[in-house]
């Protein structure tokens, strides 16, 4: 499982911003973001767009100081910038899911040969 973490404080700065993840589809990938108050809201976005629990597949909770946004299965289409915003301060980090690789071999497995034999090549 990936996580990313960032710290929003008191004042509006940012501790630590959430680091760029990269990894497989199918893989849960988990971001965190800290802030300084216990129960100070976080607003969790994707490309710019608000999310909510549920959206997209995702699950957002918050516990104490921290707010967690949650991808049980990651999907190529997850590929996004994930923001947080609490207050005036914000925190950004790049979601990068890699699709599967697909193999497709085509074999001609069995061949016929000709052989034009006669019976001094069988015998002696």
């Amino acid at each position: 499982m990936a996580t990313a973490e960032a710290t929003v404080v008191d004042t509006p700065s940012v501790s630590e911003s959430m680091p760029e993840q990269a990894l497989a589809e199918d893989q849960p990938v988990t971001l965190m973001s800290k802030v300084a108050q216990d129960g100070q809201p976080v607003t969790w976005y994707k490309d710019g767009k608000e999310l909510q629990d549920g959206d997209d597949g995702c699950i957002i909770s918050s516990d104490g100081v921290t707010s967690t946004l949650t991808l049980p299965s990651s999907e190529v289409a997850d590929s996004s910038e994930y923001t947080t915003k609490s207050g005036d301060v914000e925190s950004a980090a790049e979601l990068l899911v890699s699709g599967k690789q697909h193999m497709s071999f085509s074999s001609n497995l069995f061949k016929t040969f000709h052989f034009l034999l006669s019976y001094n090549d069988l015998c002696c």
